[in-house]
């Protein structure tokens, strides 16, 4: 049987995708901003909480607000959100110092301010995914080198159901299988065989590499 924390944060991670679905959009060119709150500014190709503000208040004026974000601090801000509201205002505001949703280029460690909220872990089959999990899907391995400059060369999901298995990414704007998600990186890449692409990022080891939400 489920916990009363977990259906929460089940709750939430669903929650957090509807508002993204409707505040969030790709943006050209891979720029990160929030248009209409004052607590966020533009960095690089990050978003950081500078106002005199709390991130428990940051993360809801991120979610509440248009913002441009590619899929890599999407999800980030789902997590988040998700994590704020299971733990509550006073708990997710010890958790962090600031709120900075910020590029990693190795998916193996996480936005450095993000560690107390979210942690890395692996899992040996899809079986073992949990609602709120964030993956990365990739592409062929050779698809910048076919595309330079491409934006498809993989896409951060976050799953938001177990039966069927369904995971959400800004690329599309909606819920996919796996299966589904490797065939509209391919329509961005048709030279090359689904069979043929990366598919779910996994370590040497074989292991499906997770980020997962501190609940």
């Amino acid at each position: 049987m489920l916990t009363t924390k977990t259906q929460l944060h089940q709750e939430v991670i669903k929650r957090g995708v509807n508002l993204a679905k409707l505040n969030f959009s790709y943006p050209p060119p891979r720029v990160a901003y929030n248009s209409k709150s004052r607590a966020f500014v533009s960095y690089g190709l990050g978003i950081k909480n500078v106002a005199e503000v709390t991130p428990w208040v940051a993360i809801h004026e991120l979610l509440y607000n248009r913002a441009n974000l590619d899929c890599e601090r999407t999800i980030l801000a789902i997590a988040l959100y998700a994590v704020a509201q299971v733990h509550g205002e006073q708990d997710f505001n010890s958790m962090l110092s600031e709120l900075r949703i910020s590029s990693t280029l190795n998916f193996s460690t996480v936005p450095y301010s993000a560690k107390s909220c979210i942690t890395v872990t692996k899992v040996s089959s899809v079986n073992q995914i949990q609602v709120g999990d964030w993956i990365y899907i990739e592409n062929h391995k050779d698809y910048l080198k076919y595309y330079p400059g491409g934006t498809a060369s993989g896409e951060h999901v976050i799953c938001t159901s177990l039966s069927p298995l369904l995971f959400y990414g800004l690329f599309d704007l909606n819920e996919r299988t796996i299966d589904q998600w490797l065939l509209i990186l391919n329509m961005a890449a048709p030279i090359f065989e689904v069979s043929e692409m990366e598919g779910i990022k996994k370590d040497l080891n074989g292991d499906i590499m997770v980020r997962r939400p501190c609940i």
